[in-house]
């Protein structure tokens, strides 16, 4: 049996000379921080390192919810390794996620009841400014 190694994050994309690399993770409810992978942030600081950058994708999908049921969210790697770090709980909620997400995507109804999220808006944004704002 063959042996496929651990990709170190899950897509990555080039825009007008800028390398992101993402790590995208769905929950039902909250993040569990046992989902995040010690090898996931360290491969995405090493992107950060050499120059590219890292954000975490997070999806929550509360069942309990009927409205604001989806949510999604863009976290830089370091405000989620903070999060993770100063957190006394095993795992965060929607709610908390706003309060240190870069963005959060709208989600769009595409035709034969479909969705997708507006996650080019960020991107765009972020290259537009030239990164972080300091």
């Amino acid at each position: 049996m063959a042996h496929t190694p651990q990709k170190p994050f899950d897509f990555e994309l080039f825009y007008k000379g800028y390398f992101f690399a993402l790590e995208a993770k769905h929950q039902k409810s909250h993040l569990d921080f046992r989902r995040v992978k010690a090898h996931q942030l360290e491969s995405m600081r090493s992107v950060e390192v050499n120059g590219g950058f890292a954000f975490f994708f997070i999806r929550i999908e509360d069942p309990k919810k009927t409205h604001d049921k989806f949510r999604a969210f863009i976290i830089s790697r370091k405000h989620l390794k903070k999060l993770i770090e100063e957190s006394p709980k095993a795992s965060c909620n929607a709610k908390e996620l706003e309060g240190i997400a870069e963005f959060e995507a709208e989600r769009i109804k595409l035709p034969a009841g479909e969705y997708t999220w507006n996650f080019p808006e960020f991107f765009q944004e972020f290259v537009r400014k030239g990164g972080f704002e300091d």
